[in-house]
């Protein structure tokens, strides 16, 4: 479980595709290294995690994940490269602030940065996601995009579906979304609690 605060940057170092399928990555990083312990889960981009393998390289960190077809399918791991940012937050623990929402880490789908503004000091950014995930977007819901912890300021149905979210200037240099651009595709993970009432009515 994660809170979709962001604590450090990670920089993807070594890539390996196995023939089995599994994506080997290995991350660089300032995370303290009690805090990568194999076994441990990682939130990468939001994407929930297990380091399989860590250590101390001169004055940064590593860990390394494997991922599977599945998860490089439906997540933008599909697109790592050698060198790119990736927003990282450790599992959440017992007695430490609960300052964003609860996020799971387990990636819905893809959203589309279909436009960007800067807006007295802070970013506006319109996204676009796929139909079925659409009806969980609402105007001051919780979102996770990334991994970051953001609300969903407005919805605009009168076309395609988009929606909009903001990020302070904070938000903006602590996380990997500094680079971010027009048309990138990021990792979306609606509110679990929509999930949940969502089945709870229609069963």
């Amino acid at each position: 479980m994660f809170t979709g605060i962001i604590t450090d940057i990670g920089k993807i170092v070594r890539l390996e595709n196995r023939e089995d399928g599994v994506l080997c990555a290995r991350v660089s990083c300032s995370t303290p290294g009690n805090d990568l312990g194999v076994g441990d889960s990682i939130a990468c981009s939001g994407v929930c995690m297990t380091i399989v393998e860590s250590g101390t390289e001169g004055d940064s960190n590593w860990f390394e994940v494997h991922a599977s077809e599945e998860t490089r399918r439906i997540t933008t791991l599909q697109n790592w490269k050698i060198n790119d940012f990736i927003n990282l937050e450790p599992a959440l623990r017992i007695g430490a602030p609960l300052g964003g929402h609860l996020v799971s880490g387990h990636v819905d789908g893809m959203a589309r940065v279909v436009s960007m503004e800067e807006v007295e000091g802070c970013l506006r950014i319109w996204l676009t996601c796929p139909a079925e995930l659409s009806r969980y977007v609402a105007t001051k819901c919780s979102i996770g995009l990334d991994g970051i912890s953001l609300t969903v300021n407005e919805t605009d149905e009168a076309d395609l579906f988009r929606f909009r979210v903001e990020i302070i200037p904070h938000t903006r240099s602590a996380t990997s979304w500094k680079s971010l651009a027009e048309g990138a595709l990021v990792n979306m993970e609606v509110d679990m609690l929509a999930r949940y009432v969502e089945r709870l009515v229609t069963k």
